[in-house]
């Protein structure tokens, strides 16, 4: 393949969005302190007390694109630097779908677009390039996996799973690999109804207990056909896949859903994959045959042999979302499905995972579940996130590792119940106990109307496909979603906006530690890239960025030494308080 870093680009800035006047320099108060106790944490925490409300910014259109739609996108946030924030998605082009990535240095002010084409990966100009996943891993690496399809008929050849990665923040990419590959099932159609070979593919990264490297994990389906004759048919393989040497090597496809490995004809998908803080791999999927959700895990990571995969575990039962059955009109020709996407809290390696279930049998009354589970996927406890009447689809679950905050950005037609039910906007949900409570708002107003119907319309016949992206750290989410260009044209465009999380008691805390040093040093300043944002250093080293709306008060407590505190000019900060001087 080729590996090449090139990439067309367009930079965009944003009108619409008023920018904060240029600011001067931060005005610094270099003090010095011998503190008199000990009363070290460990760096940077963040403590959201009291009912919380989240409050959106502005909205923003980040593809600007009149005449190509885009559809289907994943978001993430650099944990080195959260003002690093990528997104990736489909463009719709015709007679070929290509993928298109929106990268941010400032907090999302600002994006640069670039199309991945067969100048990056060499694969050629004629394929489809389909189904967009991306993840960081802990030191900032950015991976993103989609799959190519070589013609837009049949017959087809194999379907490719190809990965990339960036030491940019997805500026640039090298390393384009084709990780799998496998035959697509064929029909007698002339059109491109094959099944792909592989599809549907979702990226972790974490630690692998037996390196202490960084490992970045796939899980997909593989669809196999098996048997021969009248006894021939499709089998779906949840499978796993690992690199921990940066993309370079990887494992080969591991089966791990029992019923196709006792050669049943199994079908399933939707694998989504874990790791957690003690580098242990889970991957759920949902199981259509068995109308339920299921999960597996690895405890020790797939370069071990002391614990591999077991026996699956039932998450849920009687999950009878299922994508050609269940037909709104708010996404009347894809359809929904039950989208299981696995999360963790590694802070206590608890595992969140979202389901959309009917309510009392209907298909256009959808709820979204939020399961819980302490025991890392034995047992799981579920709450309803919202109760509308309306249709709720197409959930992303993310978990604050700052602070534990769940939230759950989806598609809801909310408000629109009575006039046509096919309206939707992107609601925001968000949880800070753990999942059993949850406060939602809608992260834009803007609304968006992908029926009916009816093929070639003038819509796009795959409406808003099956997911959507949300990144959220440092008490700052950021939304990324479709909806129809507003300006002119029908087709959908990709659009974010970032939220707040404010306190109705006026006391999200920030708490800043040492690092371990006897003697520290702290930085403390609105982002020279984006005043909106507050940045924490300590020891010169990046602990903290985000939405200065979400802050009430900051509290240092260093450790033993001589410590110097450089504070700038805080908007919005209640008080300041240095504990140990």
């Amino acid at each position: 393949m080729a590996a090449s870093s090139d990439q067309r680009r367009r930079r965009l800035g944003f009108s619409r969005r008023a920018k904060a006047a240029p600011q001067r320099s931060p005005s610094v108060c270099q003090l010095g302190f011998e503190t008199l106790e000990d009363r070290a944490l460990l760096s940077v925490s963040l403590s959201l007390n009291g009912p919380q409300t989240i409050v959106p910014g502005a909205t923003l259109n980040v593809s600007t694109d009149a005449l190509i739609a885009q559809s289907e996108m994943s978001l993430v946030i650099n944990p080195t630097n959260p003002l690093n924030v990528v997104g990736f998605s489909h463009r719709l082009e015709t007679p070929t779908i290509t993928v298109e990535l929106y990268v941010s240095v400032d907090g999302g002010l600002n994006f640069l677009v670039s199309e991945i084409d067969t100048a990056n990966d060499g694969l050629g100009a004629v394929g489809s390039r389909f189904d967009p996943a991306l993840q960081f891993d802990a030191n900032g690496v950015l991976y993103i996996a989609y799959g190519y399809r070589g013609q837009a008929t049949a017959p087809l050849r194999n379907t490719l799973l190809v990965v990339a990665r960036s030491n940019d923040g997805g500026v640039n990419f090298s390393n384009y690999i084709a990780v799998d590959q496998q035959a697509d099932i064929l029909t007698a159609s002339t059109t491109d109804t094959d099944t792909p070979g592989l599809d549907k593919w979702y990226i972790a990264t974490g630690l692998d207990p037996l390196s202490g490297n960084q490992a970045v994990y796939l899980a997909y389906v593989a669809f196999v056909t098996e048997g021969a004759g009248m006894s021939a048919g499709t089998d779906a393989h949840i499978s796993v896949i690992g690199s921990r040497d940066g993309g370079t090597n990887w494992t080969p496809r591991l089966v791990i859903n029992d019923d196709s490995a006792v050669a049943n004809f199994d079908s399933a998908s939707y694998a989504s994959p874990i790791v957690d803080s003690l580098g242990r791999l889970a991957v759920s999927w949902g199981d259509t045959d068995d109308t339920s959700i299921m999960i597996d895990r690895d405890m020790d990571g797939l370069w071990s042999n002391a614990e591999t995969f077991g026996n699956d575990v039932t998450v849920r039962t009687g999950v009878d979302v299922a994508r050609g059955a269940v037909l709104p009109p708010s996404q009347p020709e894809r359809g929904i499905n039950a989208a299981p996407m696995l999360e963790v809290w590694r802070a206590v390696n608890w595992l969140y995972i979202p389901v959309v279930e009917k309510y009392q049998g209907s298909n256009t009354d959808l709820d979204i579940w939020v399961g819980v589970s302490s025991d890392f996927g034995a047992n799981w406890t579920f709450n309803r996130i919202d109760d509308s009447g309306g249709t709720e689809f197409n959930p992303w679950l993310q978990v604050d590792q700052t602070t534990g905050a769940v939230n759950v950005l989806y598609y809801t037609t909310d408000g629109d119940v009575g006039t046509g039910n096919d309206d939707v906007r992107p609601r925001l949900a968000m949880s800070n106990d753990g999942g059993a409570t949850w406060t939602r708002t809608f992260l834009s107003t803007q609304t968006s109307n992908e029926g009916p119907a009816v093929p070639n319309n003038g819509d796009y016949d795959g409406d808003y496909l099956e997911y959507i992206g949300l990144g959220v750290r440092d008490g700052t989410a950021h939304g990324l979603w479709a909806s129809r260009y507003m300006a002119g044209g029908t087709d959908l465009d990709a659009f974010t906006a970032n939220a707040a999380f404010v306190s109705s008691t006026g006391d999200n805390r920030l708490f800043i530690g040492e690092r371990g040093g006897v003697d520290d040093s702290f930085l403390i300043q609105q982002s020279p890239a984006n005043p909106a944002f507050l940045e924490v250093w300590v020891d010169g080293v990046r602990e903290f960025t985000g939405l200065s709306a979400t802050l009430d008060h900051i509290i240092f407590n260093p450790g033993g030494g001589i410590n110097t505190f450089n504070i700038g000019s805080l908007t919005g900060i209640s008080s300041v308080t240095i504990n140990g001087t």
